[in-house]
């Protein structure tokens, strides 16, 4: 379709309804279907000539936006964020002294990594279907977590020049402030989730809370004082659990941890349930240390070790 058979006054309609579905439901799925059913891909590449650059990047941002808030652990979930990062990257060439869009592309980055890292846990064959697409990390292209850190730093950059550094998200800090940091890729305890019970990610907020220099492989120096997580004596296991961890199988040593009243185990591949530990492996979380310096090259360091020493 040509630029002059666009319907503009159609489509600025179609946002405006977009938004109140948003708004009003937080629906993304159907905003992103009303905007696509207005056409609005014919308009990405190029701004058209009875649009404002005002209306054209409102547009252009809230549909970057909505493509962005597709779940992580959702198989199909590039097709969303490949389109977002195309969409919020015009709209930073544009105006690259919008603000706004240096966070949304660092959310977006963020998002890409953390889709990737679930793909590749759960599907290593799936993501052959996306071989040579702008969403691959391919050789000689930065990391999606390095690219991640960078628009944080220019947000970050411009909030202060325009003293707002005051209302930067909470969220954000631990990448703007760090170079090595724990990352949690997998939480299938998300089911069991409340308010006040979340072990997965306040275990690698814990983790992230050590000294940026004990963030090793092996290293995680967790003391029993101010945290959520308790270190449990060893024979607190039964016996035939502990012959069964200790074998040379579990290279690195399990061990055993209370969360609010649940036992855990924090073993090779992450923290697992221990109710559920051995039998059906679900309730568990899986995390990794990532080297947010690394340009180029991988950015996980390793599985994280599973070995924890107390203060």
């Amino acid at each position: 379709m040509s630029l002059l058979a666009i319907n503009t006054k159609s489509l600025l309609k179609a946002h405006d309804e977009s938004l109140k579905i948003y708004q009003k439901e937080k629906d993304f799925h159907q905003s992103i279907k009303v905007l696509r059913v207005a056409n609005i891909s014919s308009v990405i590449v190029n701004q058209p000539k009875d649009m404002t650059k005002k209306s054209y990047i409102n547009l252009l941002n809230n549909y970057g936006y909505f493509l962005s808030l597709t779940d992580t652990s959702n198989l199909y979930v590039l097709k969303n964020y490949c389109e977002a990062k195309k969409v919020l990257e015009k709209v930073n060439s544009i105006d690259i002294n919008r603000t706004v869009t240096y966070l949304n592309l660092g959310d977006l980055y963020w998002k890409i990594f953390l889709a990737q890292s679930y793909i590749y846990n759960h599907n290593s064959g799936f993501i052959k279907q996306y071989h040579g697409s702008e969403c691959l990390n391919k050789e000689g292209r930065p990391t999606f977590a390095y690219l991640a850190k960078q628009m944080y730093l220019e947000y970050e950059k411009h909030m202060l020049i325009n003293k707002k550094e005051k209302l930067i998200p909470k969220r954000i800090k631990p990448l703007l402030n760090n170079n090595k940091i724990y990352v949690l890729v997998n939480d299938s305890l998300k089911n069991k989730r409340t308010e006040s019970f979340n072990p997965c990610i306040d275990f690698v907020n814990t983790l992230n809370k050590l000294p940026e220099s004990k963030r090793t492989y092996c290293n995680k120096n967790i003391s029993n004082e101010g945290n959520l997580f308790k270190k449990l004596p060893w024979d607190s296991l039964s016996l035939d659990d502990q012959k069964k961890y200790s074998s040379k199988w579990y290279a690195t040593k399990v061990v055993p941890l209370e969360y609010k009243g649940i036992k855990f185990l924090d073993y090779r591949y992450g923290l697992t349930e221990q109710s559920e530990f051995g039998k059906y492996y679900v309730n568990s979380c899986t995390y990794k240390l990532l080297d947010l310096e690394e340009k180029f090259n991988t950015h996980i360091i390793k599985n994280t070790c599973q070995k924890i020493e107390t203060n």
